[in-house]
């Protein structure tokens, strides 16, 4: 049997939710059981801001591996790869456990796909798509720049802000 209490995300009272969760725990579970649980965790869901940048993260996190950095390639995803990985990323029941398994699936296959067709791709863009059938797909920089705007761009390390420097607004 499984118990689900949903939280409203606008103008969470974070002392209320606590409160009603341990209510409905405690009239759902045993004293014998609650009296073995050191403690009582309770969560508030993600906004969509919040899954957004958690989205970001995994695909710069990715654009940073090893393969990519020593060929000096930078990843680029449009709206709609974006939106992909969103998607696939981000559950009800799961939050957003399954987004690095969605960002490595969809945007990791697709590029894996691509350098294995073009070994010798190097020092360039790759832009991430979608094709007709809403499969991510690799495009280089020039046949994307009239088909579609990138979202954001995974930096280079030489790129990368001071650790003393705010984050970019968008990006890693």
């Amino acid at each position: 049997d499984r118990m689900v209490i949903r939280c409203p995300r606008p103008a969470v009272d974070t002392a209320a939710w606590d409160q009603r969760v341990r209510e409905a725990v405690r009239r759902h579970f045993r004293p014998e059981f609650l009296n073995r649980l050191t403690g009582l965790f309770t969560f508030v869901p993600l906004s969509p801001v919040e899954v957004d940048a958690i989205a970001r993260r995994e695909v710069c996190r990715l654009a940073e591996r090893h393969g990519l950095a020593t060929r000096l390639l930078r990843l680029r995803l449009t709206r709609g790869a974006f939106d992909a990985v969103l998607q696939a990323g981000y559950s009800a029941d799961f939050c957003v456990r399954p987004m690095e398994r969605a960002v490595d699936l969809l945007v990791g296959t697709a590029l894996g796909r691509f350098l294995a067709e073009n070994p010798a791709t190097s020092a360039c863009t790759l832009v991430v798509d979608v094709d007709e059938k809403a499969e991510p797909i690799v495009l280089d920089g020039l046949a994307v720049s009239g088909r579609a705007r990138p979202l954001f761009a995974a930096p280079t390390q030489a790129q990368r802000p001071a650790a003393s420097a705010p984050p970019p607004a968008q990006g890693c």
